[in-house]
């Protein structure tokens, strides 16, 4: 059971996914479901980067990925191609591919061709610069989202739809756009049963450059922030907020509370991924 998320702002593009993964109807196992381009440490020899996830029948969508990231990754590669007309061409290239494969293998199962639903969701970035992309995928359909600054796919996906109609900011900075993405799979995974309880982000920069960021399932890091929401709620609708203290200038105060707190666990969390890191490149192993 997956859900994949994507959407882009002043700050860059964000694709992210839950790392739960079924096998045998019962047999659960922590998984990366998004694969990046190969070139994406490579960026100036290359037109676009990459990012590509799936939900849906797993055999038959592990297979169609591949032909996906083969085909996108030979288009990477080819310096004819005009950025001004990138999408239409990535759409036409997979619509070819996603018709010849339901062709060989969906279409002649008949009527349990429905069993095997695949949805994809595709975020492109041209490099060295330009602005991104977010294409969906639906069977053989390809639709470039051009009007549309986020879209998500899978389990959640309402859920995770909404969360992005009410928060998502399109002049908000990195930082601000991974946590957005980790509050959004942090939301999923407490309120949707079969969402896993771990989260793969990856980010690229309106400068082509791509960072990735894994988490563990932790509530207690928005905890916070959603007090905030409760509190900002009443001091907007309290006819009398003097009695219950929470003024505009009390809220004011609260906020950059959070805001300093917040900055403290990330400071905290680096320097502990630092250490870690210099532990690991002294190990003689």
């Amino acid at each position: 059971m997956t859900l994949i998320a994507g959407f882009m702002g002043r700050g860059g593009s964000v694709l992210c996914s839950d790392l739960l993964e079924v096998q045998g109807g019962y047999a659960k196992k922590p998984v990366d479901k998004i694969i990046l381009s190969a070139s994406a440490y490579r960026p100036e020899d290359i037109r676009f980067q990459f990012a590509i996830g799936c939900a849906g029948s797993g055999p038959y969508m592990d297979m169609l990925q591949g032909e996906l990231v083969a085909g996108l990754e030979m288009l990477a590669n080819r310096k004819d191609i005009s950025l001004g007309d990138l999408p239409t061409t990535i759409r036409n290239a997979m619509g070819e591919i996603l018709v010849t494969f339901y062709g060989n293998h969906i279409w002649p199962r008949s009527p349990n061709a429905s069993n095997a639903e695949m949805q994809f969701l595709l975020l492109i970035q041209p490099s060295p610069f330009g602005n991104p992309c977010l294409l969906k995928v639906v069977e053989t359909a390809v639709d470039v989202l051009d009007d549309s600054s986020h879209c998500c796919i899978g389990i959640g996906a309402y859920l995770a739809e909404y969360i992005l109609e009410n928060m998502l900011s399109g002049t908000g900075a990195k930082e601000y756009q991974l946590a957005l993405a980790s509050y959004l799979m942090t939301e999923v995974n407490e309120n949707i049963e079969g969402c896993g309880h771990g989260y793969s982000i990856y980010h690229f920069g309106e400068d082509a450059k791509m960072s990735w960021m894994a988490d563990t399932y932790r509530p207690e890091n928005f905890s916070e922030i959603k007090r905030i929401f409760q509190w900002a709620f009443q001091t907007m609708t309290d006819i009398v907020p003097e009695v219950s203290g929470f003024t505009p200038e009390r809220l004011s105060e609260l906020i950059e509370e959070t805001r300093l707190l917040r900055i403290r666990r990330l400071e905290q969390e680096t320097a502990l991924r630092v250490k870690f890191d210099r532990l690991v490149s002294k190990d003689p192993a």
